[in-house]
């Protein structure tokens, strides 16, 4: 999300992303929405090259309807899996982190529209899993309704939200979501290091606290340096 916000080569991102997973750091996070996306794939095309040996999983962002659109087209769903498909050089997505967005303004609406529309949305994630395409379909809620609307199908796998010491609103729905069996994802465990800002406590102790719920498949964050990401192990 952030790489061009360095001025680190390509080399440097190439040796980090091998070293990174040297420590077990396996899954990557990207989205087409990100101005670096394409950066990325430059990175990761060269990472492949030069260490063949070595895989990465991807967790991706997909938003399908998109702003200020209110249908769900699984046409276009389809599209974007296979773009992801495509650029990330991957016969298969660990995990796609899905967003209907619609107008935020009206989440009654968007959680209305989403129900309406949950059988193809189920008929569309169901297809791209038996074809190999996607592992896991986790959703973004932006709101907690939502959220409670998401898990009660069968078809989402879990919750991708934020969770830290300074965000919390979601602890309620990540109970219920793990009682009922689905396992989730915290993004942001440092707020972008407003936590560190405003608390006392080491990274290591701050990502533990965001981490310390059930049925947690992993931590979203983002990483520039490998000395960062040792602070927190």
């Amino acid at each position: 999300m952030r790489m061009l916000e360095y001025d680190y080569s390509k080399a440097y991102w190439v040796k980090l992303f091998s070293d990174l997973h040297d420590l077990g750091i396996r899954v990557f996070h990207s989205s087409t929405e990100y101005e670096s996306f394409g950066f990325y794939c430059e990175v990761l095309d060269e990472f492949y090259k030069t260490f063949p040996e070595k895989k990465i999983a991807h967790m991706v962002k997909l938003a399908e309807p998109h702003f200020h659109v209110n249908e769900f087209d699984p046409k276009l769903f389809e599209e974007k899996i296979e773009e992801y498909l495509d650029k990330l050089q991957t016969d298969s997505l660990f995990c796609v982190q899905w967003m209907w967005r619609g107008d935020l303004s009206d989440n009654e609406k968007r959680k209305s529209l989403f129900l309406d529309a949950s059988d193809a949305i189920s008929e569309a994630v169901s297809k791209s899993k038996s074809n190999g395409k996607i592992e896991n379909f986790h959703c973004f809620p932006y709101d907690m309704a939502f959220a409670d609307a998401a898990i009660s199908q069968e078809f989402v796998d879990g919750l991708a939200v934020y969770r830290n010491v300074l965000e919390t609103e979601a602890d309620e729905v990540l109970k219920r979501a793990s009682d009922l069996g689905k396992t989730n994802f915290i993004i942001r465990p440092l707020f972008g290091g407003k936590a560190l800002e405003s608390n006392a406590r080491t990274p290591k102790e701050l990502v533990a606290f965001a981490l310390d719920f059930p049925n947690l498949g992993g931590a979203v964050l983002s990483i520039s340096a490998v000395d960062k990401i040792k602070q927190i192990l």
